[in-house]
């Protein structure tokens, strides 16, 4: 089982490198001497629940859902025999993922409410309600149901500032701005911008800072601001330039290239938007 141990930090070192097909074979390696120890012990039986787990996250983030849904259904049945909650929970949000990703809505939910009736009553269980919650919102959002969403990611945000956890803030107020601006409430999608900011830079997430920043810029342009949707527009270009993000270097372009077209500035505009070409 130490060799097994030794490959699952192989596999976990690949994984954060996002050598995927690497990471697989060190997990499938780590897994088959897994299946010849073939014990019964339990810290051996959660190590292959979390070997079958990240089997299937890699798979999952390789848009092959239905393999992915396989090895979670083997992790989570082997972490409901352990009598692990937080662990079936996890896999209950990772099912979801993957039903919404196949447009099977109805499973997807269940398996999000099920988190919720897992957690219930379960001390330290918050992120778990608010990554449930969150991704309820998202499906609702989807589906057109924007007051039950907003609902949801206030629930979650809720769950996110009860354990300190800036990220998941953060990321549902980018979320729920997103969807103001689906509903044309603009100063509430401004409000919601902001507070994602503001969590977002007490994490250093910069990949989401630039995207709020570019969000920020469409609702200026939106709201006729040329003047913020310049300065938004140019944090967005200095972050993502500093991250190297190609694809969202060109969108910061874009919007750059339209705000001097707003400005009537034609010659300014035109060589933003080859940029962005």
């Amino acid at each position: 089982i130490q060799k097994a141990r030794l490959l699952v930090q192989l596999g976990k070192t690949h994984s954060l490198l996002t050598q995927w097909d690497i990471a697989l074979d060190a997990f499938y390696r780590a897994l088959d001497y897994c299946q010849v120890e073939d014990s019964r012990n339990g810290d051996d039986l959660f190590q292959k629940a979390e070997i079958l787990k990240s089997i299937g996250q890699i798979e999952s983030r390789k848009r092959d859902y239905y393999a992915s849904k396989a090895h979670y259904r083997e992790s989570l049945a082997l972490y409901s025999q352990l009598k692990s909650p937080h662990h079936v929970a996890h896999i209950h949000i990772c099912l979801g993922w993957n039903d919404f990703q196949t447009d099977n809505y109805s499973q997807a939910e269940a398996n999000y409410q099920k988190v919720l009736e897992i957690t219930a009553d379960l001390a330290g269980a918050e992120r778990l309600i608010g990554d449930a919650h969150m991704n309820l919102a998202i499906l609702a959002t989807v589906r057109g149901n924007f007051q039950t969403a907003i609902s949801d990611y206030e629930k979650s945000i809720h769950s996110y500032e009860a354990i300190g956890d800036e990220r998941g803030v953060a990321q549902a107020c980018y979320n729920m701005g997103m969807l103001y601006v689906d509903m044309k409430a603009w100063q509430q999608a401004g409000k919601a911008y902001q507070k994602s900011l503001e969590h977002a830079q007490k994490h250093s997430d910069l990949y989401l800072i630039g995207h709020i920043h570019l969000s920020r810029t469409e609702l200026a342009l939106q709201l006729m601001d040329v003047a913020l949707a310049q300065a938004s527009c140019m944090q967005a270009v200095k972050v993502f330039g500093r991250l190297g993000s190609q694809s969202q270097l060109a969108e910061a372009y874009k919007y750059a290239g339209q705000i001097q077209y707003r400005r009537r500035a034609f010659g300014k505009a035109e060589p933003l938007f080859q940029k962005s070409i």
